[in-house]
């Protein structure tokens, strides 16, 4: 009888062993395992107005990070090289930029998005200079549509009744922006453009040339001109509301009555 009793007892403590056993904690797989949620996500970009530019390309594509610095940035030659875009979880500002490619614009000496590109000479170009942006805050794969604007003021020059001596003819417009940063910001430093004009059937003329407007309740046309013996300054003022994608036509026909003799030498 008592062998009896100790075997049952041996087999409750038995079955009470696999019992705490069975109710002890296991870790399904996977489910305590690290999972990286800063990406890289993918980004997706449309231009929505690329038809408008002609030609487009090349182009400039810049990522920002919120201090401004430049995290990634590539130049797309064609449309079938451009890159599959991928970053981590973060914010940027994403730019792009058609017309630096032209040798007409200097890009700043360090790549942040409060530098300035610049002109490469004369503070104009003959290569219009189109931006877009969009802020990214990027979480997840995303779809991102930018639009292209112009820049820079399109200006046409034209100047007739100066002295059939005149060998040479320099226009300057003041004031332009020397400058402009990638995200498009103008430097708005009221400088100058001095622009050579070319004479065509009597007439001196320039453009389509491209400059970066500036504020200024007024604007300063003044033309050098050179003869064999002397040069002379005209000028004038002019109310021009400066803004980009402006398209200006300066077109004078009478020195005397449009522009006045300002300097000799």
């Amino acid at each position: 009888m008592e062998l009896r009793n100790q075997t049952q007892s041996f087999f409750m403590m038995l079955a009470c062993m696999f019992f705490f056993v069975g109710c002890g904690s296991y870790q399904v797989e996977g489910e305590d395992e690290p999972t990286d949620t800063s990406g890289p996500y993918g980004i997706d970009v449309t231009l929505s107005n690329a038809q408008l530019f002609t030609p487009l390309y090349p182009l400039h594509l810049y990522f920002f990070d919120t201090q401004g610095t430049v995290t990634w940035n590539e130049e797309v030659l064609t449309q079938s090289e451009w890159p599959v875009l991928s970053m981590p979880e973060g914010e940027y500002v994403f730019s792009v930029l058609s017309g630096l490619s032209s040798g007409d614009y200097l890009p700043p000496m360090s790549l942040n998005s409060k530098q300035f590109l610049t002109f490469s000479e004369g503070n104009h170009a003959k290569t219009p200079l189109a931006i877009g942006k969009n802020v990214i805050k990027l979480q997840k794969d995303i779809k991102v549509s930018v639009s292209l604007s112009y820049a820079v003021a399109a200006l046409y020059l034209s100047f007739g009744g100066l002295p059939a001596e005149a060998v040479s003819v320099e226009a300057r417009i003041s004031p332009v922006s020397s400058g402009i940063t990638l995200e498009g910001t103008l430097s708005n430093d009221g400088t100058f453009a001095s622009v050579p004009c070319e004479k065509i059937k009597g007439v001196w003329k320039a453009g389509p040339i491209y400059v970066f407007p500036s504020e200024g309740l007024q604007t300063h046309l003044s033309l050098n001109v050179q003869t064999a013996s002397e040069e002379t300054v005209y000028g004038c003022f002019l109310i021009i509301r400066w803004r980009p994608e402006s398209l200006i036509v300066l077109s004078v026909r009478a020195m005397g009555k449009y522009l006045w003799k300002e300097t000799t030498r």
